[in-house]
């Protein structure tokens, strides 16, 4: 059997968009046509270096949506959607439907409600 050739940026290029609207390993194998998980762990490590497994290569490049869903979340909320400010307001602002209470304690300033999500999503994605 012969070994596979490195990915061409073109390739590495589409990995990260798949990662970046949350794809999950499964149908990341299944578009850039790689048969085996195994074969994908393997390109992780040779195209990027810095985040050589899975888990850690889909949470770095999965982060451009996360972003890119937040921001959209506080464009609605900005221009008025209801049902977009009253879920900021009870995740970010601690407010609830039974009136104000104190705003939720982070452990770490850059950790919020949604990330906790992510994390549990990012963990089950590793062991497929």
């Amino acid at each position: 059997m012969r070994k596979p050739t490195p990915w061409t940026p073109e390739q590495a290029r589409q990995f990260t968009q798949l990662c970046g609207i949350f794809c999950t390993k499964s149908e990341i194998c299944n578009i850039m046509g790689i048969a085996d998980h195994r074969t994908l762990d393997a390109r992780i490590a040779e195209a990027f270096p810095e985040t050589p497994t899975w888990a850690e290569a889909f949470e770095h490049y999965s982060g451009v949506g996360r972003a890119s869903l937040r921001r959209k979340q506080f464009e609605l909320a900005m221009d008025g959607d209801r049902v977009m400010l009253i879920f900021l307001g009870k995740n970010y602002l601690g407010q609830s439907d039974d009136g104000p209470k104190a705003e939720p304690e982070r452990k770490r300033d850059d950790e919020n409600p949604l990330d906790a999500a992510r994390k549990r999503s990012a963990a089950r994605l590793a062991v497929v």
